[in-house]
């Protein structure tokens, strides 16, 4: 069963599942997802931007980010465009393998997004935690 907990501007997933990995509570490493593809170029830029701020904020706080976004815009000028399947299998190795908690920044079209729905159901198959973020 999952349950939802707000505090101040994060909302909570947590799992009741006792085989979730976490061993400490405060995490280290965040998997920072965000709404990324759109139609217009100029939105997903924007989006790129809003989410490196973000990823440089939590930095800043002390926690080890990976932000998929921040990593795989710049690389995506140099390829002909992929899918989210190809985008996926660059993604959830971080998410399984490194990831103490996946945290979702909440810009504009997040609930929308396939892709953020794909990162929140994986980290969730895997019992993480998972964090709505603003």
């Amino acid at each position: 069963m999952n349950d939802y907990h707000t505090l101040g501007n994060i909302t909570q997933l947590t799992t009741n599942d006792p085989a979730n990995r976490m061993t400490h509570l405060e995490p280290e490493r965040i998997y920072l997802a965000c709404p990324y593809w759109h139609k217009d170029p100029i939105v997903r830029e924007e989006r790129y931007q809003l989410v490196t701020r973000k990823a440089a904020e939590l930095m800043l706080q002390g926690y080890q980010v990976f932000s998929p976004i921040t990593h795989s815009h710049p690389i995506s000028a140099h390829m002909p465009n992929q899918d989210h399947d190809f985008w996926m299998k660059q993604d959830y190795p971080y998410i399984q393998h490194w990831a103490d908690e996946v945290w979702v920044y909440a810009i504009d079209g997040w609930r929308e997004s396939i892709g953020v729905g794909l990162e929140i159901n994986y980290a969730s198959s895997l019992y993480l935690t998972v964090k709505i973020i603003k």
